[in-house]
């Protein structure tokens, strides 16, 4: 299948298109943490990015993102892996919004779990096929309160936020 997307003179709808792509950066990305193989997953971000983590408070740069979060979590990590399956994407040309959980074992075999936000903006050159880099990432660890174990009808996390909103939007209303 070919995963290269090249825009012609009709604008067909992107949406799949991007999906797509933005998925197989996830599981990029992933593979890179569960690698740490730091090199690639650079190339990855934009060079300006700015992140939150679970250990750096803030990143600006790419530089500043590696050393104070990835260089710092990724050692401890024996598996990472993105739900992307219940990812829940927003499409803001050229940026995609990417919201979703994620859990991993630590290399003691503690499990963590979490949840992200990614947002990917999307770059094509002349005759080049689209680039998606990483100009923003938050990713942060689930508090205990948070987590239902064994439960296939619990919510992710974006749905439990989503609701929680909701509820407590007609609850202020009143």
């Amino acid at each position: 299948m070919n995963r290269i997307i090249r825009p012609g003179r009709t604008k067909p709808d992107p949406g799949p298109q991007i999906n797509e792509l933005t998925k197989l950066w996830l599981e990029a990305f992933q593979l890179c943490v569960n690698q740490k193989d730091y090199a690639l997953a650079r190339t990855m971000f934009s060079p300006s990015v700015i992140a939150f983590g679970t250990v750096a408070h803030a990143a600006i740069g790419i530089d500043e993102l590696v050393s104070e979060q990835w260089r710092k979590r990724w050692p401890k990590n024996e598996s990472f892996a993105f739900d992307i399956d219940q990812a829940k994407m927003i499409l803001a040309p050229p940026y995609v919004i990417c919201v979703l959980t994620w859990s991993g074992t630590d290399i003691d075999g503690s499990e963590r779990k979490g949840r992200a936000t990614i947002v990917l903006i999307a770059k094509k050159g002349e005759d080049e096929p689209v680039e998606l880099r990483c100009c923003h990432s938050h990713l942060s660890t689930l508090m205990r309160s948070e987590l239902r174990p064994n439960d296939p009808s619990s919510p992710t996390c974006a749905d439990q936020d989503i609701e929680r909103n909701q509820t407590k939007g007609k609850t202020d209303e009143r």
